[in-house]
């Protein structure tokens, strides 16, 4: 289906048909007053609303309807002008335009008159009752020729009333449409106008008005549905009716732009795309005369609903030219009247993307404050309506009343089992929340050269094999003496070997983390035979750099890193000898390895592309060797990009490539497979397919001959508990996490023990939403005590999200110092940079040191998670609910306070707005804060409504 930005002028009556989604009540009601219009006079409309309502569109849709409908058809012949029409100043020239447009629209049938041949001869009538009576004459013949009503639709009546030249024309005009029932007017504006509005004008009191409001949010939904293909989330559909004020061209630019993104995506790049529209704004800034922009401008900078005072003084012009200039404006539907009294009216621009895009233009901190609202609303609506946070279920899961404590178990069971992955305090990291599969052989890049082969192939030489048995200090002296022995020799044969003993020393000291030692190695080989051109050297010289480029890339040196793998892509990428060119594709994988490490997703995509097109088909084990790893990277990478669907066919077709079944070594491989495939199914939504896939791969890899086997079966445990736990099959899932801390117990490989340690820390999760307390400390006390034996960031970041759910868990079980001592215990363990932590730690223990009745105390933790909140964007919804929270222990003055006081002033805006209004202000924001805040108090309500139903509770019990 064709879709048109600004012009749907130009889309068929079918494609107009299809695409139009809102304003129907409006349709349907003028589609039956032109039904009616069957007696002496019509009922003339005119449909009010500003730039980008959908006035142009629902008259079209009209027209199309007189032509669709089968009755209609037949009484009535629609006429449409173009959207802007210029060149009208008198009634003549008001229907010659008219004639001009029935020129081009009616129907050409042997015979009948040309109106075109008839607008030429009309349009030289020498005066202006000539013109207007002539011309109105050939439309009342065609008229009476197809024994049809005229249906004329007008855009911009308003310009068109504010162009005559003469009052008298507009009397005419209203003479002729009251008096000849063979012609109904549809027409619009962008505001009412004096024509319509002052009794003393021709026009007031002659149209059926309809004003079109902004969208509601189930009509934004229809909008974005019929443009995406798909009903959005109400997260975004109600932060966009908000920030395009319900604007249907505004809404359906970000639903072009956004329909194939997440929530969190699109809001993300909301501000780029109101970027790339500068063309669309621009332009229509350019349209308005000097001192018309200056107005507008000077509001969109205040950016919240000013008075003509105040506009004025921000513009420095008068008080009179500044009221001249917005009643122009209003009647452009550029600015519109928000409030106010009739005589101190105050303004606001009516397309509020516009007032954004000016302001995120201006440095300072009103661009600030918009880029903080956008982050806001992105945390704010993405928090489900159904998030208790702990602190109001300690009070009653700690109750000894049957009924209460039941109320207070469902709950928490949404807390920690029924939220999205991101808005969870459980250590909720299952495969799917790692991002790839891959770990065991991405974590760290591998080498490339000598690697272990099945027993019935040779090693190569003797440097190779005391590498592939681990004997680095062995091999860098082995060969060593090699090079000492021949360092004289000019022979071919012997420099080969030479070459391919330094390329293994530098292998060996990489193994060992002598990185400046191996580089030295390697720029060594690359200098010393960069002119020979022997293949055996070559192989040497591009094993070479390809390793150079991996040491790099350990040492976080990126840049460099990226320019040695296209090196060896540059020098060697057309040599067909078998070693340079298992290093062309070594160097490209590592190159899309590195730029999925900078972030650069899209470009590891294009990189892995670039490989599998060049090698996919090619079943040499030392080219396959990295053309799967870049299969499965690559899959693992366009899911990270929220192509789930393509990464769910790249995984589940892996087996189906040409190199799958020709190596001993690819059993490790499709298992990888398998559980990125349930990954995929899991993203989807699809969980009974994703259990299946974890439950099939499991039967068929059940006994794991080698370590990176146990990893990957680690993996497949832990996806198909994620699983049980995500479709309620708690008593399964506790089942199988059990499984894995049994099977596993005395690993002691790093990823391992993590996936132990998650399946212990989701134990305690489901346990703490069971209500069986003891036990979920207990699971979340031997992820401690397990994490605690290793040493690694990721294994240390499990320990405090372990700690953080056992003092949730402390807390509801009515354990409040408990859960004080473990938020401390948090505090202590971790260090400053990681903020997100810390911040959850203070936001925990002041609510319990509330419930103690240490206000103060609470109120110092407060503030301090309140400095780290900025930083936070991950945990900022997690942060903005647990304010929400205090207001019922400290009352809503005092979270104000603390919030104005805070570095997070500016974030928090919506929601210090709230509050100030919830306490009697009536402070004076943006109208996109005065919504968002609309929405919170509504929320707050609603939880102080549910707190006092607990504590009638409680009493009753």
């Amino acid at each position: 289906m064709r879709t048109m930005k600004y012009n749907p002028g130009f889309l068929s009556d079918e494609d107009l048909v299809r695409s139009f989604r809102v304003r129907n009540r409006e349709f349907r009601g003028m589609v039956e007053t032109v039904r009616g219009c069957t007696g002496d006079s019509n009922t003339h409309m005119l449909v009010v609303g500003p730039r980008g309502s959908g006035k142009t569109t629902l008259l079209l849709r009209v027209a199309a309807e007189l032509r669709r409908d089968h009755d209609l058809s037949h009484r009535f012949f629609p006429i449409t002008l173009a959207e802007e029409t210029y060149n009208v100043s008198t009634c003549g020239e008001f229907w010659l335009e008219v004639l001009n447009r029935l020129a081009h629209q009616a129907p050409r049938r042997p015979g009948d008159p040309n109106y075109l041949l008839a607008y030429q001869d009309v349009r030289k009538s020498p005066d202006e009752q000539s013109l207007a009576g002539r011309s109105l004459g050939r439309l009342l013949g065609f008229s009476d020729r197809e024994r049809k009503r005229l249906v004329i639709f007008v855009e911009n009546l308003n310009s068109i009333c504010a162009d005559l030249v003469d009052r008298k024309a507009a009397w005419q005009l209203r003479h002729t449409l009251q008096t000849e029932p063979r012609i109904l007017l549809v027409t619009s504006a962008a505001s009412r106008f004096d024509a319509i509005d002052n009794p003393g004008e021709a026009l007031y009191g002659f149209f059926q008005t309809r004003k079109l409001r902004p969208l509601e949010e189930n009509e934004c939904a229809d909008l974005w549905e019929g443009i995406a293909g798909a009903r959005p989330a109400r997260a975004t559909i109600r932060s966009l009716q908000i920030l395009t004020g319900g604007s249907p061209r505004l809404l359906a630019i970000v639903a072009r732009f956004g329909a194939s993104l997440s929530f969190d995506d699109l809001m993300s790049n909301l501000l780029g795309l109101i970027d790339d529209h500068t063309e669309y704004f621009r332009n229509h800034l350019e349209s308005l005369a000097h001192q018309q922009r200056r107005v507008f401008l000077s509001l969109a900078g205040l950016w919240r609903p000013a008075t003509t005072k105040e506009i004025a003084g921000e513009a420095r012009i008068s008080t009179n030219q500044c009221s001249a200039q917005l009643k122009r404006l209003q009647a452009l539907g550029a600015v519109s009247v928000v409030g106010g009294s009739p005589r101190r009216k105050s303004y606001y621009l009516t397309e509020r993307l516009f007032n954004i895009y000016y302001l995120l233009r201006l440095s300072g901190r009103t661009s600030d404050l918009v880029r903080a609202l956008v982050r806001f609303m992105q945390s704010y609506y993405s928090l489900p309506e159904q998030v208790q946070v702990a602190h109001d279920i300690a009070r009653t899961m700690a109750s000894r009343h049957t009924s209460t404590r039941e109320i207070s178990r469902a709950t928490l069971t949404q807390l920690l089992a029924g939220i999205p992955e991101h808005l969870q305090d459980a250590a909720l990291r299952a495969a799917v929340s790692r991002g790839s599969v891959a770990a065991p052989y991405t974590a760290r890049e591998p080498a490339h050269g000598p690697r272990r082969e099945p027993a019935d192939e040779r090693v190569v030489d003797l440097a190779a094999g005391l590498i592939v048995g681990g004997r680095f200090e062995d091999a860098i002296t082995h060969c060593e003496a090699i090079e000492r022995r021949h360092r004289a020799s000019r022979r071919p044969e012997v420099l080969a070997q030479v070459a391919r003993a330094l390329a293994y020393k530098g292998v060996a000291c990489g193994e060992l983390g002598r990185y400046e030692a191996a580089l030295d190695t390697f720029e060594q080989v690359a200098r010393r035979f960069r002119h020979h051109e022997s293949p055996a050297i070559l192989d040497s010289v591009a094993m070479a750099l390809v390793n150079k480029g991996i040491c790099l890339g350990r040492l976080d040196r990126i840049g460099e890193a990226l320019e040695s793998h296209a090196e060896v892509v540059r020098r060697f990428g057309a040599v067909q000898f078998k070693g340079a060119k298992a290093s062309v594709v070594c160097a490209l994988y590592q190159t899309g390895f590195l730029q999925n490490r900078k972030q650069c997703k899209e470009e590891a995509v294009a990189t892995f592309d670039d490989l599998l097109s060049r090698f996919g088909q090619d079943t040499e084990p030392s080219v396959s060797r990295w053309v799967k790893r870049a299969y499965l990277s690559r899959a693992h990478t366009v899911g990270e990009l929220g192509r789930i669907e393509e990464a769910l066919a790249a995984f589940a077709s892996f087996e189906l490539q040409p190199w799958a079944h020709k190596q001993p070594r690819m059993a490790e491989s499709n298992a990888k497979a398998l559980v990125g495939k349930g990954q995929a199914l899991e993203q989807l939504d699809r969980l009974a397919e994703a259990l299946a896939t974890y439950e099939s791969a499991l039967d068929r890899f059940e006994s794991p001959a080698t370590q990176d086997m146990r990893e990957v079966l680690s993996f497949m445990l832990l996806g198909k508990a994620s699983v049980l736990q995500k479709l309620d099959r708690s008593e399964e899932a506790l089942v199988a996490y059990d499984e894995i801390a049994t099977r596993f117990k005395s690993d002691e490989d790093p990823i391992i023990v993590e996936n132990v340690a998650t399946g212990l820390a989701n134990k305690g999760a489901i346990l703490s939403a069971l209500g069986r307390m003891e036990e979920a400390t207990s699971a979340f006390d031997l992820a401690v005590e397990l994490c605690s034996e290793f040493e690694s960031d990721a294994l240390s970041d499990l320990i405090e999200t372990a700690l953080l759910n056992r003092a949730l868990a402390e807390g509801a079980s009515g354990n409040a110092s408990r859960a004080v001592e473990t938020a401390t215990l948090v505090l202590e363990r971790v260090p400053k940079p990681k903020c997100r932590k810390r911040m959850r730690a203070l936001f925990m223990r002041a609510y319990w040191k509330l419930q103690e009745g240490e206000e103060s105390a609470g109120e110092r933790d407060i503030a301090k998670a309140l400095r780290l909140l900025p930083k936070c964007d991950a945990d900022l919804a997690k942060g903005i609910d647990w304010l929400m929270r205090y207001t019922d222990t400290l009352g809503y003055a005092s979270v104000w306070q603390l919030i104005k006081a805070s570095p997070a002033r500016d974030l928090l805006l919506a929601l210090a707005t709230a509050l100030e209004e919830e306490l009697g202000h009536e402070p004076r924001v943006a109208i996109e804060v005065e919504e968002v805040a609309r929405d919170i108090r509504l929320r707050l309500r609603g939880l102080r409504k549910r707190q006092r139903v607990e504590v009638d509770a409680d009493r009753a019990s």
